[in-house]
């Protein structure tokens, strides 16, 4: 190998890459499961507020930020009693027990078993470290075994552990050592002047990870909802030259609702 050949050098660091098994994933709970709505459908006291709720989904569900009150105008609450509420340890279990799964769970139980079965080919048993943080919410423990519990039934070898840090305030080093990452709100890791913001455009430091995150837009900073597919498409393209970046959907099932 011509070792002064800077292309074959770039050759041989994305086949390591490649043939790397996965050792550790960071979860933002906030993305695998919308606390946010949990908190909403505890302000609900009759059935035709949840009819509401459920007949905003399909818009609630293309949100392009992480802004929950707009959606549901009529319930007359704001983005700040949420906050509160989420901040209610009166409330605590109720909202983490009811709240639902999103879509972007789903990504993440296919990204885990294509990971065991990645590291299984390199003949690679390792356990794998998946921490979840949980920023917004006081998350009961009871519940976050049994998140744990119906996850290992069908992935042995993972070891769960949770924290609970303020979104992406973390040491840097700690951080970008994981492997592969589900975050809630990617644009706030990448805070202009950040220490994570340098990691990431300057220092390299997640080349070559898996980056998982909702689709988001600066709606102050465009305005035409027309422009927005071209929008996150151009916002892709620029990410994947920094890491492995994907889009995933917070979007959530919607149930058959009673009309009688």
């Amino acid at each position: 190998m011509d070792n002064n050949n800077p292309f074959q050098t770039l050759q041989d660091d994305v086949f390591n890459l490649e043939h790397k098994p996965v050792t550790s994933i960071y979860a933002d709970m906030e993305l695998l499961q919308d606390l946010k709505f949990g908190a909403l459908l505890t302000f609900v006291e009759v059935e035709e507020e949840m009819r509401y709720i459920y007949s905003q989904l399909d818009q609630y569900n293309n949100k392009v930020n992480t802004h929950m009150a707009e959606y549901f105008p009529v319930m007359g609450i704001t983005d700040d009693d949420i906050a509160e509420r989420m901040g209610d340890p009166e409330h605590m279990f109720k909202i983490c027990g009811i709240a639902p799964f999103t879509a972007a769970y789903d990504d993440f139980l296919a990204f885990l078993f294509a990971s065991i079965r990645h590291n299984k080919i390199l003949g690679k048993q390792q356990v794998i470290d998946v921490v979840v943080n949980i920023s917004d919410i006081k998350y009961p423990a009871l519940l976050f075994d049994k998140f744990k519990e119906n996850i290992s039934v069908m992935a042995p070898g993972v070891s769960f552990r949770m924290s609970n840090h303020s979104r992406y305030t973390q040491a840097v080093l700690d951080f970008t050592k994981f492997d592969s990452f589900f975050l809630y709100e990617f644009h706030k890791l990448l805070s202009e002047g950040s220490g994570m913001a340098m990691a990431f455009a300057q220092n390299g430091s997640f080349f070559g990870k898996s980056v998982f995150t909702p689709p988001y837009i600066d709606t102050e900073m465009h305005q035409d909802s027309k422009e927005y597919d071209k929008v996150l498409v151009s916002t892709e393209y620029g990410l994947n030259i920094y890491c492995d970046f994907k889009y995933t959907s917070t979007a959530i099932p919607t149930p058959e609702v009673s009309h009688g």
